[in-house]
C-alpha cells in the first residue's frame, strides 16, 4: 500500500530484534566455527573476512550484505530457529515504535545519544554505550555508531529475495554521518558485495506467538 505521502507502507508482524549491532567477538564464533565462515562465504566466494580492528565489544564492521545473510543462515540453524536481517520497515518499527513524529528513537535530537559526527570522536565505539538513545523498545545504536544492514532491496523495497547482485538497504547513519544523517527516516544503499567500515548489520527473528 502507498501512505497519503506517496511513500510505500508495509504491515509489520510480531518480531524480536537484537538490542545491539553484532559485534567482533560474536562475529568471531562465525568465522572459528567449522560450518561458519569457511564453508559458506570461503569456498563459494574465495574471499578471506576483513580484519576486525575493533575490540570484542565494538560493532563488526567491513562486512557485506552476503556476508551478513551467511552469518545470520549459520547462526539460524545453530539456534534452531530463522535468523536474519531485518527488513527497513521492521527497522523503522523498532527505532520509532511506529511513532512518525519521532526524528530519532529518543523523540527529538539531544545531545549525548549518539555516536554521530557531532560526537567528535571519529570512528565506531562499543555498541550500548548512549543508554540514552534507546528506541520506545529498549533497542540502541539505532542512529548513528554504524549503519545497519537490511534485508530488501533499495530501488524495491517490497523484494527482500536474497540475489547478490541487487543494492541494499542500510539504515540508521553512522559515526560519520551529522545530525541529519542519523534521523530514523535516512536510508542509503549499498551493493552486497561491498565492505564499509562505517556499516554493521543486527539481527532479527519473527516471534513464535501467533497473531
Amino acid at each position: 500500500a502507498t501512505g497519503s505521502t506517496g511513500r510505500p507502507r508495509f504491515a509489520v508482524e510480531p518480531f524480536h530484534i537484537a538490542r545491539y549491532p553484532v559485534t567482533v567477538a560474536q562475529w568471531r564464533a562465525f568465522l572459528d566455527a567449522a560450518d561458519g565462515y569457511k564453508e559458506l562465504i570461503g569456498k563459494p566466494y574465495g574471499v578471506p573476512p576483513a580484519t576486525q580492528r575493533g575490540r570484542d565489544n565494538q560493532p563488526a564492521v567491513s562486512v557485506s550484505w552476503i556476508e551478513a545473510a551467511a552469518y545470520c543462515e549459520w547462526l539460524g540453524a545453530a539456534l534452531g530457529h530463522p535468523v536474519r536481517l531485518p527488513t527497513e520497515w521492521e527497522w523503522q518499527q523498532a527505532a520509532t515504535g511506529g511513532d512518525r513524529k519521532k526524528d530519532y528513537p529518543w523523540g527529538e535530537w539531544q545531545e549525548g545519544r549518539a555516536n554521530s559526527l557531532h560526537s567528535r570522536l571519529g570512528r565506531a565505539i562499543a555498541v550500548g554505550l548512549y543508554p540514552d538513545g534507546a528506541s520506545a523498545h529498549g533497542v540502541l545504536d539505532l542512529a548513528g555508531n554504524v549503519w545497519d544492514w537490511c534485508l530488501n532491496k533499495s530501488k524495491s523495497p517490497e523484494d527482500p529475495t536474497e540475489d547478490s547482485n541487487t543494492p541494499r538497504v542500510v539504515r540508521g547513519g553512522s559515526w560519520s554521518g551529522g545530525i541529519h544523517r542519523v534521523e530514523c527516516t535516512i536510508r542509503s544503499s549499498d551493493h552486497p558485495e561491498n565492505r564499509n567500515l562505517r556499516k554493521g548489520f543486527r539481527l532479527l527473528r519473527v516471534s513464535p506467538i501467533p497473531a
